[in-house]
């Protein structure tokens, strides 16, 4: 839980033991990334630095970071580094975060390439979600021909959940916004809001 996590930080920034912080943030990374506490995934990654902790799991957490911090080129060049070092999952993730950075830079071919190799490498379903929401990210940006493939895709193969439903409303308004009908996507888009306005 979350007081779980600061009391381990506390005792991170206080003992400066490169060990125990590398250990400690892959424990929490997920639950701290889930939950949007990104304030302190700084302070975990400045605890981590000042005990010279190094290597891919803490350059992917100070990757996301960077991502959420909209620092775009430093996320995606740690991001990236991350990936050498990493594997399965967590390099998955170092690569979504690079392909994210890079599709909001107008990167579109390389989030695709970041997009493919975390495919290759991913092990969960939250990993597989953000697989393919940029798969079709990055097919907006480069006028991928088989865009609505990628959307059915995501619909048809991506966890079921609130969340996943207003991406999926999102990418139909999109795709409905290049093809011309817009009307059906905006009226199923307003059925997913109240949906999630109710918190179901």
């Amino acid at each position: 839980d979350v007081r779980r996590w600061d009391e381990a930080l506390s005792v991170s920034e206080i003992s400066q033991d490169a060990t125990f912080v590398t250990e400690a943030i892959g424990a929490a990374l997920y639950d701290l990334l889930a939950t949007g506490r990104t304030s302190s995934l700084q302070r975990w990654i400045t605890a981590a630095r000042a005990a010279g902790a190094e290597g891919g799991l803490i350059d992917y957490a100070e990757s996301e970071a960077l991502l959420r911090g909209d620092e775009l080129d430093p996320a995606m060049a740690l991001a990236t580094q991350a990936v050498r070092s990493l594997e399965g999952d967590l390099a998955a993730r170092a690569h979504l975060v690079a392909g994210r950075a890079a599709h909001l830079v107008d990167r579109s071919r390389l989030a695709e390439e970041h997009a493919e190799s975390a495919a290759s490498l991913m092990r969960t379903s939250a990993t597989r979600d953000g697989v393919l929401w940029l798969r079709f990210l990055a097919g907006i940006g480069t006028e991928a021909q088989d865009l609505r493939d990628r959307v059915d895709d995501f619909k048809r193969n991506s966890r079921t959940g609130i969340d996943q439903s207003a991406m999926a409303a999102c990418a139909s308004l999109t795709l409905a916004g290049l093809e011309g009908e817009l009307e059906p996507a905006i009226d199923h888009a307003r059925c997913t809001l109240s949906v999630a306005k109710e918190g179901i």
